[in-house]
């Protein structure tokens, strides 16, 4: 932790709370090391905790495949202009199985012939859910028909 991660600081380290201590070792023995959003989650160490069950949950109980729902968040991100989202997904992504390449054509894969018809259709969901909160048309109705195959998709929760 060399930068500064917000106005408020993190949490201290080692930590005191035995919740904290337990997240920070849990996070440590999955990531590698913790970060700047888990430090300054930190302050409230029963959130944490129950942050990092939900985005568990998320991430391997999700009917979406790990690359999938890395290509969202960091699709989300760039809608965002979430430049601290986009630098922790990033490598997440890679390590789930998504190329550098398609990460880097992301912000034009309607133009793109990386992305397949599932993807396409998950992406235009959470794009226009990003932008405005709202699903509207045919976009609706092609995620439901690109997803039905296998389970109902889950990306609204990645919009969450």
């Amino acid at each position: 932790r060399n930068q500064p991660i917000s106005r408020i600081g993190g949490a201290s380290e080692p930590p005191e709370d035995p919740i904290l201590l337990e997240m920070f070792s849990r996070i440590r023995a999955s990531r590698g090391h913790v970060l700047n959003i888990h430090y300054v989650t930190g302050h409230a160490p029963k959130l944490l905790r129950a942050t990092a069950a939900y985005t568990r949950a998320l991430r391997e109980e999700s009917s979406l495949p790990r690359d999938l729902q890395e290509l969202l968040i960091l699709r989300i991100a760039q809608v965002n202009d979430s430049a601290y989202e986009q630098s922790v997904h990033r490598p997440i992504a890679v390590t789930c199985g998504v190329s550098p390449a398609k990460i880097d054509t992301l912000p034009s894969w309607r133009d793109s012939s990386l992305f397949d018809a599932k993807e396409r259709a998950a992406l235009a969901l959470i794009e226009q859910a990003a932008r405005g909160g709202d699903v509207r048309g045919a976009v609706g109705i092609v995620h439901r028909r690109a997803c039905q195959r296998d389970r109902p998709c889950r990306s609204g929760a990645a919009i969450a």
